[in-house]
């Protein structure tokens, strides 16, 4: 998972080049008219440092994930500043806990936006996602989001991109694993929440499309503690194979 978000990061500082290139002078391979020769740009006008905002849960019901968004946020910014930076400018990481919760992360963005970071790169969490895509629409900053609910392509607006396929693709992906074992039908247990439902979503519309049979949806709560009804209605149907759509607590 770490090379993941290595890679994610990696694209992210790209696209802050462009973004910063839009707010610096003329780059200096751009000649200003033809036949002339490329203008550097002054030291002086150059930013000591380029800053890039990371939010990722350090608290909250998956804080597990955290430490290892900001490890591989860090390799990548040190494998950027070994290769000379953007346009000779080195990054800056500055990090922030956005306890992968819509509150948190309207926090962090309004935390960021006031020290002048373009990009907020985060989005865990789909349903967070959901809640604070408005407000980086709000305050233009790039929101480079790891959520990957379908809903966000069509709800969240020219300041958001997805780093992740959606998550009814993940869904549609777990079929494969269902026919390998020659499961005709299936209980169906998901998170209650837009990451789980979209999973759900994705594996029941493919999986009944190609003949299969659901015999249950059964939704449970992300903090929930107490499954004893659940796994009642389970015990009923006795079915062969369960697909769990969950993650738990750390």
């Amino acid at each position: 998972m770490a090379r993941r978000i290595v890679i994610v990061v990696l694209s992210l500082l790209a696209l802050l080049s462009l973004v910063m290139s839009g707010c610096t002078p003329v780059p200096a391979e751009t000649p200003t008219s033809a036949g002339t020769e490329p203008t550097a740009i002054p030291e002086e006008e150059k930013p000591d440092t380029y800053k890039i905002a990371l939010g990722t849960p350090l608290t909250g019901d998956v804080a597990m994930y955290g430490p290892d968004h900001v490890t591989a946020a860090e390799i990548a910014v040190e494998e950027i500043n070994a290769a000379g930076g953007i346009n000779g400018v080195p990054v800056e990481l500055v990090v922030e806990d956005d306890q992968c919760a819509g509150e948190g992360y309207l926090r962090a963005m309004t935390k960021v936006n006031a020290q002048g970071i373009p990009i907020y790169a985060s989005g865990f969490c789909s349903s967070a996602v959901l809640n604070a895509c408005s407000k980086a629409q709000e305050l233009g900053m790039v929101f480079y989001a790891h959520g990957s609910n379908p809903r966000i392509a069509s709800e969240c607006g020219d300041y958001t991109f997805q780093t992740w396929g959606n998550d009814r693709d993940q869904g549609i992906e777990q079929v494969e694993i269902v026919e390998w074992l020659g499961a005709e039908e299936v209980a169906v247990v998901y998170t209650n929440n837009d990451y789980g439902i979209g999973v759900k979503d994705g594996f029941v519309e493919q999986f009944t499309a190609k003949g299969g049979k659901v015999l249950v949806e059964v939704p449970v709560m992300q903090d929930g503690t107490d499954f004893r009804t659940e796994i009642a209605k389970l015990k009923a149907l006795e079915p062969e194979y369960t697909i769990f759509e969950m993650y738990g607590p750390p």
